[in-house]
């Protein structure tokens, strides 16, 4: 039986801690039962890398936001020349991609679960909202994983995956359990219960039978 998937939104790491931070996620899924997907990594888009991200989630039950940094802003101005205007300094930011594929899972309705390196910038879908955000202490170490912080909102998460997941099969049942049994129905039911193109298509074919019926029935007539 195929584990279920999990959607991995992860930039291309760009040191060595933060494959590790990437791998020790992936395997933490592994030992739940799940199995990763990241377009990618695990996941090579032949075409549009969008168009792969969406065969990705919808074959999903869940998603991981991976959020590392990837630029540094030592000294910099937010808003320059508004009445807002700010400085900034040592700001860490991650991929855009990890917004829009964490605004993707979301609209899709995954459960959605941000782990995100500590010190990078929360904005926009990497702040708490309707899902769980997590920073994580950088250097990085596989114990962060382990501590009860993050296995509280790991299990959080699953188990919003299993809620997920036994709603779409009660849905799945009772859709199943609502189909009529034709052979109890009447003739009139069945006629109702055709969509007008259905219908069209009926009266079609039963014309044609009728009429290759009477046909046959001319020439065995004939042939007397």
């Amino acid at each position: 039986m195929d584990k279920p998937k999990i959607f991995v939104s992860a930039g291309s790491p760009s040191t060595d801690t933060q494959e590790k931070f990437i791998d020790a996620i992936e395997q933490k899924l592994r030992d739940a039962g799940f199995e990763p997907q990241t377009v990618g990594r695990t996941r090579i888009a032949a075409e549009a890398p969008l168009k792969e991200i969406i065969r990705t989630i919808d074959e999903s039950v869940g998603a991981i936001i991976i959020a590392a940094e990837r630029v540094f802003i030592e000294n910099g101005i937010e808003r320059r020349g508004s009445p807002n205007e700010r400085q900034l300094e040592k700001v860490k930011l991650t991929t855009p991609w990890n917004q829009v594929e964490a605004g993707m899972a979301y609209c899709k309705g995954l459960p959605v679960f941000v782990v995100m390196e500590e010190g990078v910038r929360q904005e926009g879908l990497l702040e708490p909202y309707d899902w769980i955000v997590l920073p994580v202490p950088f250097p990085f170490s596989r114990d962060a994983l382990s501590s009860l912080s993050f296995n509280a909102r790991f299990d959080a998460w699953r188990s919003k995956i299993t809620e997920k997941q036994a709603l779409k099969e009660q849905q799945e049942a009772d859709k199943t359990s609502s189909l009529p049994n034709v052979g109890e129905m009447t003739i009139g039911q069945i006629v109702s219960s055709l969509k007008p193109s259905q219908l069209w298509a009926a009266l079609g074919s039963t014309i044609v039978a009728l009429g290759g019926a009477f046909a046959l029935g001319a020439k065995l007539i004939v042939g007397k």
